[in-house]
């Protein structure tokens, strides 16, 4: 996940060259740097071996932290904030009985599916994925979450000819037993986003 925060802050870095190279609308150029902020936290605790695992993290509503902004690390997505307090904030990580996460299929960029996240509460390591019977993925394709965070790559796929669809077993990228540090993603321009969804 490292990896494509570099990648999209060098893409972003071109784009903003060109765009002054070529004299063009500098309210766009604000608008890259300022749409997003990563903001670091530090765990205070992780109940990974749980079927309901949340994890505690250090962060809260002083530093912006609302409810429903994804979590993730260098390696991946975690989850997603559930509670918030003004100091700390709860996480519901994928390894939550109820989790459910819109995620898309990917290959050297091109969305090849999507369907819901699930876990079965079976291993730390692999949550599944319902995707219908007529979309082609193949073992190695990778997972994100609907803000192109990195979940996981398949690992497996059965087909389920009788419910028309594929149940695929995705090798998650965290180690959750291990999470020290994170980062909380805000969209600065959510409030705004909200007003053409309400």
């Amino acid at each position: 996940m490292q990896n494509e925060i570099l990648d999209l802050n060098e893409k972003n870095q071109k784009l903003k060259t060109t765009l002054k190279e070529n004299n063009i609308n500098n309210n766009l150029i604000d608008s890259l740097s300022k749409r997003y902020e990563y903001i670091h936290a530090s765990v205070e605790k992780n109940n990974w071996a749980l079927k309901k695992n949340i994890i505690l993290l250090n962060k809260g509503a002083v530093n912006g932290i609302k409810k429903g902004m994804p979590v993730h690390n260098e390696k991946g997505s975690i989850g997603v904030v559930s509670e918030v307090n003004n100091n700390f904030c709860q996480v519901t990580t994928l390894l939550h009985l109820k989790t459910r996460i819109y995620a898309l299929i990917k290959k050297d960029s091109v969305v090849l599916g999507e369907g819901f996240l699930t876990w079965n509460g079976n291993s730390n390591k692999y949550a599944q994925l319902e995707i219908g019977i007529d979309i082609r993925v193949n073992v190695n394709d990778s997972v994100f979450s609907s803000k192109n965070i990195y979940i996981g790559k398949i690992d497996q796929i059965n087909s389920k000819i009788s419910s028309n669809s594929q149940k695929i077993e995705v090798l998650l990228g965290v180690d959750f037993k291990n999470i020290q540090e994170v980062f909380i993603l805000k969209d600065k321009l959510k409030n705004e986003l909200n007003y053409f969804q309400k």
